[in-house]
């Protein structure tokens, strides 16, 4: 995608309405595209991964997995998640994908990064 206004992110979500899954938790993620000039949101797929975390607590990262899952996301720019281990941010921004952390519904988390890009955007303009 070479418009800059228009981008593709993951969402970590355990029903497709809510962005509620810890990133090492995650058993799939929602792909889409934004079009952050329109608002439009396009859901592409949903991709299955293997989670990264085993049961309940995620000290026993597994470094193949979490490497596996920035693979499978490498096409993303943002991934939409509750939480992240900084070991998983460190491999999926060695990807290029930007992590953006908190729960709430999709819309009003695609909403929120929305804002984000473009105070990012006039901030740096700023700053110039």
């Amino acid at each position: 995608m070479d418009d800059v206004h228009i981008y593709r992110i993951a969402i970590a979500s355990s029903d497709g309405i809510n962005v509620d899954t810890h990133f090492g938790h995650a058993f799939s993620f929602i792909i889409a595209d934004v079009n952050e000039q329109t608002g439009d949101v396009t859901e592409i797929e949903e991709r299955d991964v293997s989670p990264a975390c085993e049961g309940h607590t995620c000290g026993g990262h597994q470094g193949r997995n979490i490497s596996r899952i920035a693979e499978l996301l490498s096409d993303v720019r943002y991934v939409l998640i509750a939480r992240i281990g900084p070991p998983a941010v460190a491999e999926v921004a060695s990807k290029g994908i930007d992590t953006f952390e908190g729960t709430g519904t999709i819309e009003q988390k695609i909403k929120d990064l929305i804002g984000f890009r473009i105070l990012n955007r006039e901030m740096e303009a700023l700053l110039k």
